[in-house]
């Protein structure tokens, strides 16, 4: 069941709605100052602990970076996919360019997907495709059951295809097999997604951050991306 909205709560959205559009324009503004750390400054060929990680739709890859700096401390080589570019467009279409932006830097060995938002549904898809060896899947406020603010977006906005009447969103969170390969990592309080069900088969667990954009900033959920990352590495490995 979605918690009840009261007043307090549309003030937590309105400060988290502005905190995203900081996190954007801190992108940006880096870029712009010639700021921005190399796409590949967190990667490392020979690790064995690989993680890529996702962003949600209308996201730049540099939000990230919060987590890839945490995820660099505790021994993770981390890769961005900025060819998704503000992860706008249908997710099949999306989860294509995913798949041959890393068939070739992951064509032989297991890697991790860590997500926020829509990152994760095209991280879910990928794996159900079956193309790449994706151990596991950490989904931070993944819409896998849609995301009613979508329906407030006049087509043919971005956002129209993660209503929860999407019944591509069904196909996705019906497969077990790649439910039991997932994480998903829920805020105490999520003005864009609520929590409407539950992933069957999949890991769950709630983090104290309050709001969608604050996952981002939050060390709790990049602590959960290790810890499970780990978890789903070993598994694949036996």
């Amino acid at each position: 069941m979605g918690k009840t909205i009261d007043l307090t709560h549309w003030q937590a959205a309105g400060e988290d709605w502005w905190r995203g559009a900081r996190q954007k324009q801190g992108f940006y503004l880096s870029k712009l100052l010639d700021r921005l750390p190399e796409v590949d400054s967190f990667y490392l060929p020979d690790e064995d602990h690989q993680m890529v990680l996702l962003p949600g739709v209308w996201e730049p890859w540099g939000v990230l970076l919060h987590w890839a700096q945490v995820l660099w401390q505790k021994g993770w080589s981390v890769s961005f996919v900025p060819q998704l570019d503000l992860m706008v467009g249908e997710i099949p279409d999306l989860t294509q360019t995913l798949v041959d932006t890393l068939l070739t830097r992951f064509a032989d060995r297991p890697f991790v997907i860590g997500a926020h938002s829509k990152g994760g549904l095209v991280g879910k898809a990928a794996m159900q495709g079956g193309q790449l060896e994706i151990a596991g899947l950490i989904a931070c406020g993944t819409p896998f059951f849609g995301a009613p603010i979508a329906r407030l977006t006049p087509p043919p906005a971005q956002l129209r295809n993660l209503t929860p009447e999407n019944a591509y969103l069904e196909l996705l969170r019906s497969d077990w097999e790649t439910n039991t390969r997932t994480a998903f990592v829920e805020a105490h309080w999520d003005q864009n997604v609520p929590q409407i069900g539950s992933l069957p088969g999949a890991f769950h667990v709630q983090v104290r951050t309050i709001g969608h954009n604050a996952l981002l900033e939050s060390d709790e959920a990049a602590t959960a991306i290790d810890r499970f990352g780990k978890y789903f590495l070993e598994k694949t490995r036996g």
